[in-house]
């Protein structure tokens, strides 16, 4: 949903043009905080007074669920222009996210209460802490990180970065460049367990899988006649069998972890003059094969063939292999693509494939129409 932006005497004031008057406020503290902000990034200007008109233009907001997204044109004392972009993530993901995707309140509940591996949890405080400890040497492959504040009371956190180009679609053939920059990822940080505290990421252990059992069943279970026309009822029978024993499972993969982006599909990746990959909120720590799995599902179209996702899957293993300087045996690499691709299923896909029935939206279309294809190339 877009929102009009008009400036109101020196200060950039945003109405809601759906919400009303309520959200005239909310967007006035966003501002607000826009400002505070800027003035860190470009300490030249020393009070949000400074900005005129002509110095300060909201290029566009919009506004998705409980997040807001600012752009501005900021122009300094020498003339120069710096477009910069605001994101504003809030503690409100977690329950706002739950209700969007929840096709029952039964399932909400098991969500809110039960679930143990969403991944949402401090995503506002962690994409912040990422920014700011990743190594140098990755920078490359990330937007430009001007700046980050936090409300007063630690519910909100806005980051501020140089504004990119979306670039062009991303498509399988893509894979490969990708893969060659979330592997350097991965294996600057293979088994360091002190980022998980460093960065706040995500981080799982056998009983929260546990824990999740009953949420992941009833998720995925719901649309059980569906799920025997996507995958076959062979492969229902096997993908239940596993949710039953998710957490034996887990603890057999666990002697290999690393940051992880958690959520790497294309629309958190810019192709243009160079790869971007962003939006590092939900950065984990776990098999770096989750990485790999997620873009498979996520790229792969009807034209590519069992055996090109086979290439793909052999050359993010050499790529690894040659970055970590540590090898890989057969069955120690086919045991982690298989959980990581039926703990996708039943996990990150299912709750996309809830959430785009319930909003009647395309979010999961394109992981459904292949999924089959996927699931068996990386079993």
């Amino acid at each position: 949903m877009f929102i009009i932006a008009q400036r109101y005497g020196g200060i950039v004031m945003t109405h809601g043009i759906i919400k009303g008057k309520q959200y005239q406020k909310y967007w006035f503290k966003l501002i607000m905080t826009d400002q505070k902000l800027i003035c860190s990034i470009f300490p030249k200007y020393k009070n949000f007074q400074k900005f005129s008109s002509d110095e300060v233009d909201t290029i566009s907001s919009k506004f998705s669920g409980k997040h807001a997204v600012m752009f501005y044109k900021v122009i300094d004392t020498n003339g120069e222009n710096h477009h910069i972009v605001i994101k504003h993530k809030n503690s409100l993901v977690v329950p706002f996210g739950a209700t969007l995707l929840s096709p029952s309140f039964d399932i909400f509940l098991k969500i809110i209460m039960r679930h143990r591996i969403f991944g949402f949890n401090s995503g506002r405080k962690r994409e912040k802490l990422f920014y700011e400890k990743v190594d140098g040497s990755l920078s490359g492959a990330l937007p430009q990180f001007l700046g980050a504040c936090e409300s007063f009371n630690g519910q909100r956190v806005s980051l501020a970065m140089v504004e990119f180009s979306r670039g062009r679609e991303v498509i399988f053939g893509d894979l490969y460049k990708i893969i060659d920059l979330i592997t350097d990822f991965h294996a600057k940080y293979y088994n360091n367990r002190r980022i998980i505290r460093e960065m706040r990421l995500n981080y799982y252990t056998p009983n929260d899988y546990r824990s999740s059992r009953g949420a992941l069943r009833a998720l995925f279970n719901y649309y059980y006649d569906e799920n025997v026309k996507l995958y076959g009822k062979e492969l229902v029978e096997v993908i239940n069998g596993f949710i039953e024993h998710i957490d034996e499972e887990y603890a057999k993969v666990m002697d290999c972890q690393t940051l992880t982006h958690n959520d790497l599909t294309p629309r958190n990746i810019s192709i243009d003059e160079r790869i971007i990959i962003y939006d590092w909120e939900l950065a984990c720590f776990q098999n770096p094969e989750h990485d790999l799995v997620e873009l498979l599902f996520t790229t792969a179209d009807d034209n590519c063939t069992f055996e090109q996702i086979r290439k793909v899957i052999g050359y993010y293993r050499k790529q690894l292999v040659n970055k970590t300087k540590k090898g890989i045996s057969d069955e120690e690499f086919t045991r982690r693509m298989r959980f990581n691709a039926l703990e996708y299923v039943v996990n990150r896909l299912a709750i996309f494939r809830s959430y785009s029935k319930k909003n009647h939206n395309k979010l999961a279309s394109g992981c459904e129409k292949n999924v089959r294809k996927v699931l068996r190339a990386c079993l």
